[in-house]
């Protein structure tokens, strides 16, 4: 290619790799690395002594979560350099998948872990970068990367068509973790009740005579399969302009599709203290015969199940970063024998736009919210000095 002008450099990259990851993640989140054991707790005490309790199973057949990973890509940059791009496929195969396995309350356990499947995740990654402008003292740079992926429970243990876990459901065909809710019918007007989806099953397991029913035992049995909090792209865009000594640039993420079930929202929209503090958007709740609206009239000890009415669209936009910065000239600096000085400041988390207030979707694909705060927002201010 060597009479390409316009193509400096172009790469075609091919990689496959295997690794074990024994890691797997407590009912709180946290790494557990003795699966196989079984363990008690000394936080009984008993009288005088120490007492235990059997904390966690044993389970002599666990092994490791095996992952085998293709990649197929190409890189290269364009017209001097004035363009840069990469695009890669890759596919990520997961093995004896390290899950927590429920079981019934009434064995005093809610699980133990177990290798429980297959899965399989694939998609596309992209970045695309760039320099539309280019002078002397001028020069403005623009960067995109984008993400997908797909990713698909491929086998369960026999033992397991599906196991079902909450408000999640893994199957089989289905993503890891995919919502298993009660579907929503509105808001009875003449009465102010929650309104559901049920439906009877036939011989082969099979949903007839679907139906809205205000019944709350009805609705018990009746869950439907509501998608996952998997994103169909996500990734960031940036963007620096430099002028002489100044540089402004600007870096903000994205993520489009994908849903999550917000149970702070349903907290407090189901207040079970009397401490706690409604959402303001029970201001909407059905107060009186005729009211047209999605929430439902709020009583003592009413029973309402979690819906999709608490699913929110994960799709958000973030500002990032904002910094700003001034590098003194050389021909004044080194009159101080310093090799360079610049002045900055820097503002971090700016701005979160997001389909509720106060819900930040960021960070993780679990589908699920927390008692955590959002990250703050900082403002920084500083001198650097090279000598």
């Amino acid at each position: 290619m060597k009479d390409v002008k316009w193509v400096d450099n172009l790469s075609f990259k091919l990689s496959y790799g295997e690794q074990g990851n024994d890691n797997i993640l407590d009912a709180d989140g946290n790494s557990n690395y003795y699966v196989w054991q079984g363990l008690s707790s000394v936080a009984y005490p008993n009288a005088n002594t120490v007492g235990a309790v059997l904390s966690t199973l044993q389970n002599n057949d666990v092994s490791w979560e095996k992952n085998s990973n293709l990649n197929i890509g190409l890189e290269g940059t364009l017209l001097d350099r004035r363009i840069r791009f990469s695009a890669e496929y890759y596919v990520r195969k997961t093995t004896d998948m390290l899950l927590d396995y429920p079981m019934a309350v009434s064995t005093g356990f809610s699980g133990y872990s177990a290798n429980v499947g297959n899965m399989k995740n694939s998609g596309f990654e992209f970045e695309l970068s760039g320099t539309p402008v280019r002078f002397q003292d001028f020069e403005w740079n623009v960067s995109w990367m984008g993400s997908t992926i797909k990713n698909e429970v491929t086998k369960l243990t026999a033992e397991s068509p599906e196991i079902l876990s909450g408000s999640y459901i893994i199957k089989e065909g289905l993503p890891l973790n995919t919502f298993y809710l009660r579907k929503s019918a509105g808001v009875d007007p003449a009465t102010g009740k929650q309104l559901y989806w049920v439906y009877d099953l036939d011989a082969d397991g099979n949903r007839v005579n679907e139906r809205i029913s205000d019944s709350y035992a009805e609705a018990s049995s009746c869950r439907y399969e509501m998608g996952s909090r998997i994103p169909d792209l996500y990734g960031s865009i940036g963007t620096d302009v430099s002028y002489k000594g100044f540089n402004l640039s600007i870096l903000t993420t994205y993520s489009i599709g994908g849903k999550v079930l917000d149970n702070m929202y349903y907290n407090s929209m189901n207040l079970t203290y009397l401490s706690s503090t409604w959402n303001k958007n029970v201001l909407r709740r059905w107060q009186k015969p005729g009211d047209i609206t999605d929430v439902p009239r709020v009583g003592i000890k009413e029973n309402v199940h979690v819906t999709d009415r608490y699913l929110i669209n994960a799709s958000y936009f973030a500002i990032k970063n904002i910094t700003l910065s001034y590098t003194l000239p050389k021909s004044l600096v080194s009159k101080a024998s310093l090799g360079g000085v610049k002045v900055y400041g820097s503002f971090d988390n700016v701005a979160l736009f997001s389909h509720l207030d106060g819900m930040d979707p960021q960070y993780n694909f679990s589908g699920g919210t927390t008692y955590s705060y959002s990250p703050n927002k900082t403002l920084t201010m500083g001198i650097e000095v090279n000598f």
